[in-house]
């Protein structure tokens, strides 16, 4: 698949169908592909958590502000910040910038990878950190920072619209 379609192909799904699971090879495909991503000075601070248990995915669910049923997903991505690794080398601006800038960048992969393989997800970033935190049991030094889900499309999908190139860009020359 060129690039171009990859990007096409990728869109956000609400809906999942629980019948279908994704396999534990497509799991490590989409870890691996998603740990590729570029990130400042290399610390690469992301920690990915899978969930597949449904008590924790009907859990998490619970967390999200909006109407989205996640807990119906195949599996669950959790995306973390590991923050003393990113505070450590680049102080208050490393964690408070380029830990985000690097964890969107391997969620990014992590969901261009999803639409490769033939799988549907959802970027969520509007939940309850604290709550997330509390269900997964996480350490202090771990920022959950993206939820998606991943597994299969229980509804028609469509494409959302785009702005038109002019409406945000400018070149300068």
């Amino acid at each position: 698949m060129e690039f171009c379609e990859v990007l096409l192909k990728r869109h956000c799904v609400r809906k999942f169908d629980s019948r279908k699971n994704i396999t534990d090879d497509q799991i490590n495909k989409l870890l691996k592909n998603a740990s590729l991503s570029p990130s400042e000075g290399n610390i690469q601070p992301w920690f990915f958590i899978v969930v597949k248990k449904q008590e924790l995915k009907e859990k998490l669910t619970e967390t999200i502000f909006g109407n989205i049923n996640i807990e119906k997903a195949s599996v669950i991505f959790i995306t973390c910040i590991n923050q003393i690794d990113t505070y450590s080398k680049y102080g208050y601006r490393g964690l408070n910038l380029y830990s985000i800038q690097s964890t969107a960048a391997a969620t990014e992969h992590l969901f261009l990878e999803a639409a490769e393989l033939g799988l549907d997800a959802c970027w969520i970033g509007n939940f309850d950190e604290n709550k997330v935190k509390e269900i997964l049991d996480l350490n202090e030094n771990l920022r959950p920072v993206a939820i998606m889900p991943v597994g299969y499309s229980a509804e028609k999908t469509f494409k959302t619209s785009r702005k038109n190139i002019k409406e945000i860009s400018k070149i300068i020359e």
